[in-house]
């Protein structure tokens, strides 16, 4: 049963790598958002993301200790009490983790579906979307545009199948114009497939609250390099939040 040992070092090792990312973004990311540069905090913070997945830190350390560089070979011995502490763990984080997949499945399942009531954005929207995608520098026509009377606000959802879906309303072109930058810029970061791999790496390192933290800074932070992104594209922040902030005041028709 000395797998189980090796499985629990692995799973405790990468999340110790993956908070030590995490402190260092945090503490380097102060000076970078001080400079202005949101896009490079937001692009270090995938890297962090990537501390929680591989398992750097285990493959080192194993190394080190089969050559007995460390630990005098011990590091990763079998003894009794390892053994107990390490199947109390996995027992744990399989329990764990199988709740917070579970709750994965269900907001999955609950977006599919509201996706059954999507509608065809329509024929001026699209002209209007597939230029504003070009101008962005968008290639192909993976991504499409959709209405619905299930949400309320605009919005991208879909990794294989990656769709902007819009409220089902009367709408200036100026609006539509920050809407498609907007959403058009998520899915050129490849922000939904980064939130989906955050939610996952929650779910996995349940046990630590930096995961906790990392999925709700890939949420923020994914926003503020959209909208940083989008206010130069539409021709400065001014325009750009005037009209947000108009299409949300503005009343439902």
């Amino acid at each position: 049963m000395g797998w189980t040992i090796e499985l629990s070092c692995g799973i405790l090792l990468t999340s110790c790598t993956g908070s030590l990312f995490y402190v260092f973004w945090y503490l380097a990311g102060r000076g970078l958002e001080q400079a202005g540069l949101t896009r490079a905090r937001f692009a270090l913070l995938k890297i962090v993301a990537a501390g929680f997945l591989l398992p750097v830190a285990y493959v080192f350390l194993k190394g080190s200790s089969a050559v007995r560089e460390l630990g005098h070979g011990y590091l990763f011995g079998r003894t009794y009490g390892l053994l107990l502490a390490s199947r109390i763990f996995l027992a744990v984080w399989v329990l764990g983790m199988g709740a917070s997949m579970l709750c994965l499945l269900r907001a999955a399942w609950r977006l599919h579906r509201k996706m059954r009531s999507l509608m065809p954005g329509g024929t001026e929207a699209y002209e209007q979307f597939a230029v504003v995608y070009r101008s962005l520098g968008g290639r192909g026509r993976r991504l499409r545009l959709f209405k619905s009377y299930c949400i309320s606000a605009p919005c991208m959802c879909g990794v294989l199948r990656p769709k902007v879906i819009l409220p089902v309303r009367r709408y200036r072109k100026d609006e539509l114009q920050v809407v498609f930058t907007h959403e058009i810029i998520h899915y050129l970061q490849g922000d939904m497939l980064l939130k989906w791999i955050a939610l996952l790496l929650r779910a996995l390192h349940f046990f630590n609250p930096l995961a906790w933290m990392l999925c709700r800074e890939v949420q923020r932070w994914s926003e503020y390099a959209c909208d940083a992104r989008a206010c130069r594209a539409i021709g400065g922040a001014r325009r750009y939040f005037q009209v947000i902030a108009d299409m949300a005041l503005a009343p439902v028709e």
